[in-house]
Parts: C-alpha cells; structure tokens; sequence
C-alpha cells in the first residue's frame, strides 16, 4: 500500500502535515473531504520521480553551480499556501518544512534559501529583496511578480497570473520539441549509417569494384569522394559543415525568421501572443500600462524588441493615443486597434490583451496543426531520397558489372 505525506488545513485553521498508507490518493483525498480538511499539498514517498535519475541528477548540478533555479513547482506550492489563508511568513516557514522532510541535494540547497529567507522576513526586509539575498538565481520576472504582488497586497493572483505564463511558454515549447523529435532522431540515424558505410564499407567495395573493372556512375563518384574526403581530411569536412551552418544562421538573421515561409507565420503569432500575455499578467498585477512596458523593457531579451519597447514607452509619456502607439510598435494587425479603443473608453484594458493573447495563440496553433501532418511525410521523403542515392551509388556498379558479364 502506498505511502503519502501530506499538508492540510484543519476546520478549526490550523496547518498540518503527516504521513499516512492508503490505497490511493483518490480515497485520502475523500477521506479529507469528510473530515472538512482543506488538502494543500499531496506527495507520494515511495515514488518521487522529480529528484530520480538524469534529470535529478542535473538540476543538482545546476542549483551546485548557480544555475538559474527553476521556481515554478516552487511557486505553485507557495500558492497552494497562500490560497489557504496563510500569511507570508508562515507560508515560507511551511515550505521551510516541507524542504526539511526532504532529503535531497536540491531540496536541502532549496531549503537553506527559504530558511534565509524566511530570517530576512522577520528582521524587516522586504519580500523581493529577501528572495534576491538567498543565494540563488531567479528569473527577473518571478522577482517582479513577489515585488507587484506585495504592492497590492494581491501575491497569490499576481503569481497565479506568472503561472499561468510559464505553462503557457512550457506547453507551447513543448509542442514544437515533439515535431521535431522525429526528424531529428531519423537524421541522426541516418548520418551515423551513412558515416559508417563511408568510413568502413565503400573503400573496399569501390576498390573491388574497380579491380573487377565496373562501370562507376556519378552518385558513386559523389560518395567516393565525400569518403575520401570524411577519412583523409575530417577537419575540412567539418570546417564545411561549420560554415555552411553560420552562414545559414546569419542569413536568417538577416532577414528575419518572420520572412520565412510558414516558420514566420508561427514565430510572429507566437511573439505577439506572448508580449499581449506579458502585458496582461502586468496589468492584472495592477500596474499602469505606461509602467508595464517599462518593467518588459528592462526583462526583455531581444536587442530590437527591447528598442520597439523603448519607442512606445517614450510615446506613452508624450500623451500618443495609446492604440495607435501600441499597434504600431508591437506590430499589431489593425483590427487590434479598434479593439484598443474600446479598451481605452471602457478601461478594461487586461481583458482585451487576454482576449489577443487568446487569438494570435489560436493563429499559431492553426498553423502547428496544419503542418504536424506533414513534418513526417516530408521527412520520410527527404530520407528516402538519401537512401536512394545511396542504393544507386552502391548497387549501380554492381548491376552494372552483372550486365557486362551476361551480356
């Protein structure tokens, strides 16, 4: 019978949390609902997969070596605690806990920043900064939330609302790693075959081949001379590759992945999409538009987003209608602005980034869906060529040869 610790409100407000065996986590969380116990948190002991194997194994290595941490299952228990009445000290003294039950590296690395943090907390120091002086690397934006959060005394929707933006990034990012995991898997495949039979197999069957006097088409020649070329000079063949790859990478700089067919169509839905869910998660957090642009100018990555923001900041401040201003420089189609305007009059402006959002996602997830079905036909079809070429270069001679001899 399986083994759950669990953290749960009482009737009377108090926090618990213990251990206990049932059948399933369906029957304890029924067993909760009749006591009139609020469940906050629920783990299985004899299975926890986040802190097993490669992928424990590496987030130790990163939280060891300062590695940005990631704090979303951080946050949403953090949010589970604050949902359930909590104040913010008690709640980080409740994760502090929860860490202490915990044995392992990262969660002991974890633990020694909540304690700090929650030491911070009762000398005076601001929630933000006490986060900052823990020792570890967090994502400016999740900073950002904490300090807006304390602003307007609304912490638990302002991280809600960042929640909700990292899901959104991780499932779409999550989408595209599934696309392309078939083609990449097929290619790598495909060169290692392709790397063995020129190292080890088509020297000696060219030099048999020419021993026995056969004819030697043009695809045999090709691969002869990328054999040749793969085992008397490597470095000039990886040299090749290596500049036919940045020369790739700067000329879709140059132009712009937008430019590109299809691919921009997606890239540009999906910006466009996230900055109208920046914008949302920073107007909902309570801030003026004029301050949300500036807070995703100084968390913007992008050189040329982050001048395009600059721009509509300055506009902002300079009294430019706000839908004109924001259309321009976020590159928004024009119906946006009529719905901007709308905005404006009725002041419901988060709304109506929420409702953009939900549109250019929709843009993008229109496009995925049409080219999904085609992403291994294609690929099937790019490898079949190869294959080709490769039975041509190989079995032409020989069938080549046979001909000679029967005839």
């Amino acid at each position: 019978m399986p083994n759950f610790r669990f953290t749960f409100t009482t009737t009377d407000g108090q926090v618990k949390t213990e251990e206990r065996m049932m059948p399933s986590e369906a029957s304890l969380r029924q067993l909760l609902d009749q006591q009139g116990s609020v469940l906050i948190r629920l783990r299985r002991l004899d299975f926890d997969s986040t802190q097993r194997g490669l992928p424990g194994l590496l987030h130790r290595i990163k939280l060891s070596r300062g590695g940005q941490f990631n704090c979303v299952q951080l946050t949403e228990d953090w949010v589970a605690l604050l949902a359930s009445g909590l104040t913010v000290s008690d709640s980080i003294q409740t994760l502090v806990e929860w860490q202490q039950d915990s044995a392992t590296t990262a969660n002991s690395v974890l633990g020694s920043a909540l304690q700090q943090v929650a030491r911070q907390l009762n000398e005076g120091t601001p929630l933000d900064q006490a986060w900052q002086a823990s020792g570890l690397r967090f994502d400016p934006t999740w900073l950002l939330s904490i300090r807006l959060g304390m602003q307007t005394a609304q912490l638990a929707d302002v991280l809600c609302h960042w929640l909700a933006l990292q899901h959104w990034r991780k499932g779409f990012r999550g989408r595209l790693k599934k696309l392309l995991t078939y083609p990449l898997i097929a290619s790598s495949i495909l060169i290692l075959v392709l790397g063995f039979m020129l190292v080890w197999v088509l020297p000696d069957l060219i030099g048999f081949l020419i021993d026995m006097n056969a004819p030697i088409n043009q695809a045999t020649r090709l691969m002869y001379g990328l054999s040749n070329l793969m085992i008397q000079q490597p470095w000039l063949l990886l040299a090749g590759v290596v500049v036919t790859g940045l020369v790739t990478w700067l000329g879709v700089k140059s132009v712009g992945s937008k430019r590109i067919p299809y691919i921009g169509r997606v890239s540009l839905a999906l910006e466009r999409a996230y900055l109208m869910r920046q914008l949302h998660w920073l107007l909902a957090a309570g801030t003026t538009l004029h301050d949300a642009v500036g807070q995703m100018i100084a968390n913007s990555p992008s050189a040329k987003r982050k001048t395009q923001l600059q721009v509509l900041h300055e506009q902002l401040a300079q009294g430019v209608p706000m839908p004109q201003a924001v259309t321009k420089n976020l590159d928004l189609p024009r119906f946006s602005q009529k719905l901007l305007n709308l905005a404006e009059k009725t002041g419901q402006l988060a709304p109506v980034m929420q409702q953009l959002a939900d549109y250019f996602e929709a843009q993008a997830r229109q496009q995925l869906d049409r080219f999904e079905p085609w992403i291994e036909p294609m690929t099937t079809l790019m490898l079949g060529g190869v294959v080709v070429w490769m039975i041509l270069a190989i079995l032409g001679p020989v069938y080549g040869m046979m001909a000679h001899v029967v005839f």
